[in-house]
């Protein structure tokens, strides 16, 4: 599915939490900032690229599996 965000939303890839992959993991109480690879953005955004990597406040946005769709304003910094 190729998402084309709009305005100033950003399309981001979230990456698995604390780096683990593949893992199970119990969480109480999980973190909604999360880092994120940055996959599309819209015409309006002006501080981050495709392919950056960002740290992000997932429960600003729309999640859809492992993608999420949040305003600019809802990325907290880049790495």
């Amino acid at each position: 599915m190729k998402i084309l965000p709009l305005h100033n939303m950003v399309w981001v890839h979230l990456e698995a939490p604390n780096g683990h992959t593949g893992t199970l993991e119990v969480v109480r109480a999980p973190s909604p900032i999360r880092t994120a690879r940055v996959i599309a953005i819209g015409p309006e955004v002006q501080d981050v690229r495709p392919e950056q990597r960002v740290v992000v406040n997932s429960l600003a946005g729309t999640t859809v599996g492992d993608e999420c769709l949040v305003p600019e304003s809802a990325i907290l910094g880049t790495l």
